[in-house]
């Protein structure tokens, strides 16, 4: 490295220039000084104009790529050599841009182009990048920890200049995030445990019985993991449960009390009086709770490909609240009356009434934004990878003599038969409620209550 390249670098370092701002302008200098065989310090403004006319005409480059070149070798002479300024704008001035009305997309193509990637790393990517406006570093640089849950906000760390900025976080991107977030650790697990890939199958659920916002995830995880290069099964060693429960108890210990730090130290909890305020107190305060011992429970493995779809069966198409749960509705009083279980109490079940608004309310609060998939596949169980990975798997199956169980054979719908003359071809135009109104199947598929 030449005296003068050192001194242009340590000069760009004490002003406080990013790395890849470093290397941008260190590149165009480099160029300048090979387009003429000589060093920089030797070549004059004119030479200068020459050269960045080159770039523009001979390589074809962009207005903001040639306005970067600009402003190298403005700092190159200007501060690491002390020229005359005056002189040094008046030979290289800036290109101007040309500007273009920015495009707006319709609600239904924004729709269409953020859920468009099948891997959910890449549309938790993208959908981050648009609705935070980031730049490419920026988005590379963001971690769980800048997410701000109670205030909705997330830190951009890493922004042009070194500056930090604090935006609004939207309820469908949180949702994005976390979902991606919390299968990438799981999968994690399973990679650290078995050396290979998991499938998971999960489904979003954002209610409780009484309908209070309650968002947690049903999920299906593979008895195994498929290894890297898709010659292996891994098993774990043990065939009651996937993982050991000591295992898992500390991982969610450890990532539950981490955010409850994190939550503390940004004084975003509403602690109640019984609890401690100080620092040193809430330090003291956690250490006890990771040296508890936290209890987790593994669910029975299923039996097989039935036990597998009546699972999925009963989480995947159902709603906040089924019909059969309503016991009553007074239109006078605008009141709605349902059941629920209260699980504190051994799941009891209980009525619960609500005036009308308070039961909108709550119903309403389980609508999801339009394009956000309540059901989610990761590791082998992934769109782009399920058809390949699956294979592999009942592939090594065979080889061990273990022929991998055939799902149950799906039988063709039976036609309707009319109850009057017995004929098939009876079809489905309507039907009648139970307080006798008629509804006509006109447009779309006929819906009916999934719970």
């Amino acid at each position: 490295m030449t005296p003068l390249r050192a001194k242009y670098i340590r000069d760009l370092a004490i002003r406080g220039r990013a790395a890849r701002t470093q290397q941008s302008y260190t590149s165009y200098v480099a160029d300048l000084a090979r387009h003429y065989q000589r060093s920089p310090d030797q070549i004059s403004y004119e030479e200068v104009a020459d050269w960045l006319h080159h770039l523009i005409q001979e390589r074809h480059q962009s207005a903001s790529s040639v306005n970067i070149a600009v402003n190298a070798v403005r700092f190159l002479y200007g501060v690491t050599l002390g020229r005359d300024v005056q002189g040094l704008l008046a030979s290289v001035p800036r290109m101007k841009r040309n500007t273009r009305r920015a495009e707006v997309y319709a609600r239904s193509e924004l729709e269409a182009i953020l859920t468009a990637p099948q891997q959910p790393r890449d549309r938790a990517f993208l959908m981050a990048v648009y609705a935070g406006g980031l730049r490419l570093s920026e988005a590379t640089h963001l971690k769980t920890t800048d997410l701000d849950r109670p205030r909705m906000q997330w830190r951009v760390r890493e922004g042009k200049g070194g500056k930090e900025r604090v935006l609004p976080l939207s309820a469908r991107l949180l949702a994005e995030l976390e979902t991606y977030w919390r299968a990438q650790s799981l999968l994690e697990f399973g990679r650290n445990r078995l050396g290979g890939d998991l499938g998971l199958s999960l489904v979003l659920h954002t209610w409780g019985q009484q309908l209070y916002f309650h968002p947690h995830l049903h999920g299906i995880v593979t008895g195994g993991a498929l290894s890297a290069n898709g010659q292996h099964w891994r098993a774990p060693k043990q065939r009651k449960f996937l993982f050991p429960v000591r295992a898992l108890a500390a991982l969610f210990r450890g990532k539950f009390l981490h955010r409850l730090r994190q939550l503390l130290n940004a004084k975003a909890l509403r602690l109640p009086a019984a609890l401690p305020t100080t620092s040193s107190a809430q330090r003291q305060w956690l250490s006890l709770l990771y040296a508890k011992r936290w209890v987790v429970y593994a669910k029975v493995p299923f039996g097989g490909p039935q036990q597998v779809l009546s699972y999925l069966a009963n989480s995947t198409h159902r709603v906040a609240l089924s019909n059969r749960r309503i016991t009553a509705v007074d239109e006078q009083a605008g009141r709605v009356s349902f059941t629920y279980r209260d699980y504190r109490k051994g799941g009891v079940v209980q009525t619960l009434t609500l005036s009308a608004r308070e039961f909108i309310r709550r119903f309403s609060l389980h609508l999801l934004p339009a394009g956000l998939v309540r059901i989610r596949h990761y590791g082998i169980l992934a769109n782009n990878r399920r058809e390949r990975d699956i294979a592999k798997a009942r592939a090594i199956f065979e080889r061990r003599g273990r022929p991998a169980a055939d799902l149950p054979t799906l039988r063709p719908l039976e036609p309707l038969l009319c109850p009057h003359c017995g004929r098939a071809g009876l079809r489905l135009v309507g039907w009648i409620d139970p307080y006798g109104l008629r509804h006509i199947w006109r447009l779309g598929r006929l819906i009916f209550d999934s719970s």
